[in-house]
């Protein structure tokens, strides 16, 4: 409130020292209202590449760990879709994840 209130010194008339310490301070305000701007940017950049590289990723490998066996054509292709798409991020996961088998009891 007080910014605002300092940066009308040029609409109420007033000279001097106030107004540019009034001038000075909507300069600062500015500044941080980029500031936020860029930092929602970089925030949005980042909840981007995190869906892309490990949220969608992994929800792809459920996916095709539930249907890869029953899946039709059409859906096979979509698949292969997807897997060339996120590729990046399935490289990614790729080291934390095991597919094989379970082991089988062998009765005597």
């Amino acid at each position: 409130m007080a910014i605002k209130n300092n940066c009308d010194c040029k609409s109420r008339g007033l000279q001097g020292a106030g107004d540019k310490i009034s001038a000075l301070l909507w300069k600062e305000h500015s500044l941080s209202k980029n500031y936020v701007e860029t930092m929602l940017i970089a925030l949005l950049y980042l909840v981007l590449a995190g869906a892309f590289l490990v949220v969608i990723p992994a929800a792809l490998y459920f996916y095709l760990n539930q249907r890869w066996y029953v899946a039709s054509s059409f859906e096979r292709g979509f698949m292969y879709f997807l897997v060339f798409f996120f590729f990046p991020g399935l490289l990614l996961l790729a080291p934390f994840l095991n597919f094989r088998p379970q082991r089988r009891e062998i009765p005597n």
